[in-house]
């Protein structure tokens, strides 16, 4: 089971919404951009998944840093993409950088803690 999460979305109030909705599940901590997930990460703070915003500028940087490292290329990876997600998918091809799950907006927060769990499910598995 996800048992931590980043939530990396440069919107405070979004981040603290969702923070707010997973908090009772997850141990929750934001991070306003790329950077400072690194940075996070960097410190020895690993989540078990990351929930990228696509309003995130710096997002195609992160997920292809945090797949192409040997440290945190384990990390499961939730996109929560723009309303129009057919221009956002065609001009970055998440299935090919190894995220796990996009999810459009608008979304029902039920539907990320579904895909959180299932990840965690998925993890715990793979792990036996």
């Amino acid at each position: 089971m996800v048992r931590s999460i980043f939530i990396v979305e440069p919107h405070e109030d979004f981040r603290q919404l969702i923070g707010n909705f997973l908090s009772a599940d997850y141990e929750v901590r934001g991070a306003k951009d790329g950077f400072e997930a690194m940075y996070w990460l960097q410190q020895g703070i690993i989540p078990d998944a990351i929930v990228v915003g696509a309003r995130l500028s710096d997002r195609r940087d992160l997920i292809t840093n945090l797949r192409s490292s040997g440290l945190f290329s384990d990390i499961s990876i939730i996109v929560i993409g723009s309303e129009d997600a057919s221009e956002e998918v065609n001009d970055f091809s998440y299935a090919q950088t190894g995220v796990n799950t996009y999810i459009k907006r608008p979304f029902n927060p039920l539907t990320l803690k579904t895909k959180l769990a299932q990840l965690g499910q998925s993890k715990t598995s793979r792990q036996m």
